[in-house]
């Protein structure tokens, strides 16, 4: 079984507790976990990432297209199956609105 990251998980992982430079273990897992097939993230969130200028624009860089999948349908139908579910639930509006808007985030 395989498993996607958000962009989020690395946004926040970057900026807090996972930093390049606090935490390099959190980085070598998701890399070694990526080359064992297990663990991949979507190209959107690729190309959110590489719009920034900083270390995780560049780590994103040199992940390319074998780390960032394209939407493929199963994952298309996935994502559906998600923002019904949090749609259904008493989540704040703008808290829906924000996953609508990113899609993937």
């Amino acid at each position: 079984m395989s498993f996607l990251l958000d962009s989020n998980t690395l946004i926040q992982g970057k900026n807090e507790a996972y930093g390049f430079d606090i935490c390099p273990g959190f980085w070598t897992f998701i890399e070694n976990e990526h080359q064992a097939g297990r663990l991949f993230s979507l190209k959107p969130v690729g190309e959110e990432l590489i719009k920034g200028k900083d270390e995780l624009a560049q780590w994103a860089r040199k992940r390319g297209n074998s780390f960032f999948l394209p939407i493929d349908s199963a994952t298309a139908e996935a994502m559906v199956d998600i923002a019904n579910w949090v749609q259904a639930r008493d989540f704040t509006d703008a808290a829906k609105a924000t996953l609508h808007q990113g899609g993937v985030h």
